[in-house]
């Protein structure tokens, strides 16, 4: 019996969703209806049909290659990294010495984790579909038009008027099935798994903010991201340096990892945020994010 391959992509990790897991399950808060909902469990947060389908080496339609390579390179990963962040943090704060950690490949690999995952929140615009493919499937529309067309008044046999009315439809059948078959093959495909470390900086410096009380949120688009002015080439493309960007790991963990570029000589801290800290903090997050966020069961903006 052959095994069904799910189609529901999250961009982002339930690993890291389930960090932010409350008594009473979940919270999405909608920007566009400017609505909570609650969900039970992860299966639909963040999360959208056949996000990373893509085409395989033949042609045909694949929901699943892309998927395990963003697994193994991102996903999979997750919990490694968090649980050294994690246990850095307890030991950091029992010891008092947290300089002497070396925290480097954690850094890294939530620098990038943040910054492919604000990425595929991005490609989901479907501006393209909406602006060039969906006025071509208003054709069919004009079908039953011409199903009713008065050709009384051509100076045409009958014959060649239905050959011509025949021709006009069957090219809108084919012109329209073929958008349609497009449409299902231009599911946007996340970043492969490689990476994005042309962005890395060479040195990264961290705060460590941390919360007890009241949770941190968590954005659609993974973290919130501060580019800085300065640019630099890639493949004959200018991109902006990123100068930091802040991921909650957690909903009492929130990273602030920054370019040692734009902050020289800064040290790596652990910091205890207020609640007025907090609130702020999140009303950046859902600023920062695109249509949804993960907040907390007593939400309000």
């Amino acid at each position: 019996m052959l095994m069904s391959v799910p189609r529901k992509h999250h961009y982002i990790p339930q690993v890291h969703i389930k960090k932010f897991e409350s008594e009473n399950g979940y919270f999405v808060y909608h920007k566009d209806l400017d609505k909570v909902v609650s969900k039970k469990s992860t299966n639909d947060i963040f999360v959208v049909k056949d996000l990373n389908t893509s085409l395989d080496e033949d042609g045909r339609v694949n929901h699943s290659i892309l998927e395990r390579q963003l697994e193994l390179k991102w996903d999979s990963k997750f919990k490694h990294y968090f649980e050294i962040i994690d246990s850095w943090i307890k030991e950091s704060i029992a010891n008092n010495r947290y300089a002497e950690f070396n925290i480097d490949e954690s850094l890294k690999f939530f620098f990038e984790y943040t910054l492919i995952g604000y990425h595929r929140a991005q490609k989901q615009d479907t501006s393209f579909n909406n602006s060039v493919l969906d006025p071509i499937l208003g054709f069919e529309e004009i079908i039953p038009d011409l199903n009713e067309l008065d050709t009384s008044d051509l100076e045409m046999p009958a014959e060649d008027i239905d050959l011509g009315l025949n021709f006009m439809k069957d090219f809108i059948y084919m012109a329209t099935g073929q958008v349609k078959d497009m449409k299902d093959k231009l599911k946007f495909p996340a970043p492969v798994a490689s990476d994005l470390s042309m962005f890395l900086p060479e040195n990264l410096t961290c705060d460590f903010i941390l919360t007890e009380n009241q949770p941190f949120y968590l954005p659609d688009t993974t973290g919130v991201i501060i580019k800085s002015k300065e640019v630099f080439l890639h493949k004959n493309i200018t991109l902006n340096k990123i100068a930091m960007l802040g991921v909650p790991i957690s909903s009492n963990i929130f990273l602030r990892i920054k370019n040692q570029e734009f902050f020289h000589g800064e040290k790596t801290g652990v910091y205890a945020f207020s609640r007025s800290q907090v609130d702020k903090l999140n009303r950046d997050i859902i600023s920062f994010s695109k249509r949804q966020t993960l907040v907390e069961e007593k939400f309000q903006l």
